[in-house]
């Protein structure tokens, strides 16, 4: 089974939003859970989860890392936002 940003609602919730917010379209990508943290062709790769929660901070911390290669688009120019 593969699992998608999607099957996580919270994530998918704020992530439209982001998107919305800076006038892109949102992307599903999949989500491995791994020891890596990247994105191939493949999706979201996301490693050491401690609970639900983290899990969801990560599959959003990741996809806006990777926003450039998810979405073509970074959503944020520098940390302070």
């Amino acid at each position: 089974m593969i699992l998608k940003v999607s099957d996580f609602c919270l994530a998918e919730a704020i992530l439209k939003t982001l998107c919305r917010a800076k006038g892109c379209t949102f992307v599903d990508v999949p989500v491995f859970f791994k020891d890596e943290e990247n994105i191939t062709e493949e999706g979201i790769f996301v490693s050491g989860s401690k609970n639900v929660g983290h899990t969801i901070y990560k599959i959003v911390s990741q996809y806006v890392k990777l926003s450039s290669k998810i979405i073509n688009k970074e959503l944020f120019i520098n940390r302070e936002e």
